[in-house]
């Protein structure tokens, strides 16, 4: 669900979607935090040219530098972590990208024999609001295929 809110002026939205996995929390964050599984989960339409992570397994202010291309467009992030709590949260927050604001919040909730595992993102895209609607849409086409590749590695029993 996306909200709307101002901060410093500028208009910030929230995308949020959530999945429920076969895991252990420990399990599904050790996954997370093994910068060798981005390429397992990432959307096939997006190619992975450069990756460089100062810390494997991440932790708190761990730095990425990714240069991804889209549809042929070469889109360089930077990526901060801002907060790694065990089991419960990775937070991490841009520096440079394509989006003017950044917040990504994985969250991991035990449920009984399951996760449930949210992606929570606090965004401005460039562009303003009008670019609102296609910025979402790819992050809704992201998450999902993200989602459906976690639920074949960790839903196989």
């Amino acid at each position: 669900m996306a909200v709307a809110y101002s901060v410093d002026n500028l208009k910030k939205y929230n995308f949020e979607k959530s999945v429920i996995l076969n895991a252990k929390t420990d399990d599904l964050f050790s996954f997370h935090l093994d910068t060798n599984n981005i390429k397992k989960v990432n959307p096939f339409y997006i190619n992975i040219k450069s990756l460089q992570i100062s810390d494997n397994p991440l932790k708190k202010n761990s730095e990425i530098k990714i240069v991804i291309s889209i549809l042929g467009i070469d889109v360089q992030w930077e990526l901060f972590v801002e907060e790694c709590i065990e089991n419960k949260l990775i937070l991490d927050t841009r520096r440079k990208g394509m989006f003017k604001y950044w917040k990504h919040y994985h969250i991991f909730e035990q449920k009984d024999s399951s996760v449930l595992m949210t992606d929570r993102i606090e965004f401005i895209p460039i562009g303003g609001s009008i670019f609102y609607p296609f910025f979402y849409f790819q992050l809704y086409m992201m998450f999902s295929d993200r989602h459906r590749k976690m639920r074949r590695i960790f839903n196989k029993k």
